[in-house]
């Protein structure tokens, strides 16, 4: 009898679904602490936020001819969106992240 199982999932949706206030709140807790100077490149940590923040609050579309602003998650092909979704899966969301699985199956 084999001790070893593999198991796969996929988790739909996870560049949209994504909260902003707690995507910010996990990524100032994680720069706070793993950057020893507090900077990145010369950015302070306070400067990251606001950029971040900025793309994320101006995030629009156009639908049938009307103009919709995306609350959660971020844009599909934008880099930030993938590194903030990483964010919260890896040093935010796990209990979060564990509720939904089971909810989902």
């Amino acid at each position: 009898k084999p001790g070893t199982f593999f198991v796969t999932f996929n988790m739909d949706d996870l560049t949209t679904s994504f909260l902003h206030d707690q995507t910010m709140s996990t990524l100032k807790r994680l720069l706070v602490e793993q950057l020893q100077d507090k900077t990145i490149h010369g950015l302070t940590i306070d400067t990251i936020l606001q950029l971040v923040h900025l793309v994320l609050k101006n995030q629009f579309c156009v639908y049938n001819n009307n103009l919709y602003q995306q609350i959660r998650g971020g844009a599909s092909g934008l880099p930030l969106t993938m590194l903030l979704t990483y964010v919260n899966l890896f040093y935010g969301q796990h209990s979060e992240l564990m509720k939904t699985i089971k909810e989902k199956n």
